[in-house]
């Protein structure tokens, strides 16, 4: 196995689990080993998943632009997560380069700085194994889409929500939209109003 370079920038998540019980238990719904992944996180902390329901893929897009309007000020690991390139690519679209750094090979992901970047990382859910972040966004997880139906078909697809509902630290944002996948509607969060003001996703 190759040394990996001195600007690598994968965050490897520790045997121990660095978020809170709470979205351990929300994870585990998805779990396809069984095993406890309450008893392995590290944090007493029971900060909840924050639940954004949204009527289209506007208001996703303008629900994300709040949350980074906030979070990138602090000089965070933040990244946002679906399970296709193409949404990416329409968020990279309408946020800007300046906001989000995306790039059409994960290759590049090893050269991505983190203390010198103040853009949030776009990365496909299934990119995100073996990573960590103090905020994550995730979103897209719609049943019309052809990835999650390819995922579900390959019997795949929990194991995939599993993987991106365990990449957050500290702050993981669920964003729905009306097509999302029943399986996320039985989610228990904190549940934010797409109505609300920018401060309201300030944490």
């Amino acid at each position: 196995m190759s040394t990996p370079p001195k600007d690598f920038r994968y965050f490897r998540l520790n045997k121990v689990y660095r978020f809170g019980r709470s979205i351990a238990q929300t994870a585990m719904r998805f779990s396809v080993s069984g095993y406890d992944l309450e008893s392995m996180v590290d944090r007493n902390s029971d900060q909840k998943p924050f639940i954004i329901d949204t009527g289209s893929q506007r208001e996703t897009f303008e629900r994300i632009r709040d949350i980074l309007n906030i979070n990138l000020q602090k000089r965070q690991r933040i990244a946002i997560a679906a399970p296709e390139r193409r949404l990416l690519e329409g968020l990279h679209y309408y946020l800007g380069p300046t906001r989000t750094f995306f790039s059409t090979k994960n290759t590049s992901l090893r050269t991505y700085n983190f203390d010198d970047e103040r853009r949030a990382l776009l990365i496909t859910t299934h990119s995100l194994k073996g990573l960590e972040f103090e905020t994550l966004i995730v979103f897209g997880f719609n049943q019309s889409l052809t990835a999650v139906q390819r995922m579900r078909a390959e019997q795949r697809l929990m194991q995939n929500v599993f993987v991106a509902l365990t990449r957050a630290n500290e702050n993981l944002y669920l964003i729905r939209e009306p097509d999302c996948i029943p399986e996320l509607r039985d989610i228990e969060g904190y549940t934010l109003s797409t109505e609300a003001s920018p401060d309201e996703f300030d944490f």
